[in-house]
This record gives structure tokens, C-alpha cells and sequence, in this order.
């Protein structure tokens, strides 16, 4: 007579339906994280362009202060006011670039024009 052993695992149905359930699970994730990465891109570069505006500020009332031209206000000059390896470099006196995930962003730079003293009324 033959004896029946306690046989454990899986079977072939069992494992095929996981498997299915998860390449399901993969088609609706990889969309959603193509878009999330292409967001976070997006989001740096925005980030960038806050850290340029403010460095142009900072350096534009620098000149104020002190009086002298603010039309000696050029692309290298505002990258000097941002963080050490802020990736940002100066490309000629008007323009910046910096390269994020293999992308290259450029963004220009208008220069402000001499201020005069303001007049009160």
C-alpha cells in the first residue's frame, strides 16, 4: 500500500497568478515613476532659477549700497553670490547653464539698467 507524504509548496496556477499580479502592479507603477522623475527634474530647475533671482537680487542691492554701477552686474558675478558647487556656471556675461540628470538648461540674464537716487515728493 502506498503511503501519501505531507507535500508542502506551491503550485504552477498559484505561482503564475502572483506572477501576473505583479507585472499588473509594474505597468501601472512605471508610468507614475516616469512622471514623478520627470517632475523632480522640472522642481531643480525651478529650485535653480529661485537661487539665481536671488543672488541677482543680492548682488543688485550690493550696488546699491555701495553706489556703484549696477550695470557691472553680469552673468559671472551672480554666480559668484551661489553656494560652492551649486552646479550653475556663467556662459559669457548674459547667460547660465547648468546640467541636471544629463540635461543641459540655460537661462538668461537680462542686466538691470543704472538707478539714480530717488525722488521724494
Amino acid at each position: 500500500m502506498k503511503t501519501l507524504r505531507n507535500e508542502s509548496g506551491f503550485t504552477l496556477i498559484e505561482l503564475v497568478m502572483v506572477i501576473v499580479i505583479v507585472a499588473i502592479l509594474a505597468a501601472i507603477a512605471i508610468p507614475k515613476y516616469a512622471d514623478l522623475t520627470d517632475k523632480a527634474v522640472e522642481g531643480t530647475g525651478k529650485g535653480i532659477t529661485g537661487s539665481l533671482r536671488a543672488a541677482a537680487a543680492i548682488n543688485y542691492a550690493n550696488c546699491v549700497l555701495r553706489g556703484t554701477a549696477t550695470t557691472a552686474i553680469n552673468a559671472a558675478s551672480v554666480v559668484a553670490q551661489l553656494e560652492p558647487g551649486s552646479g550653475v556656471s556663467a556662459s559669457g556675461t548674459d547667460q547660465f547653464t547648468a546640467v541636471i540628470n544629463g540635461k543641459t538648461y540655460t537661462w538668461t540674464f537680462t542686466s538691470p539698467t543704472q538707478i539714480t537716487e530717488p525722488t521724494f515728493p
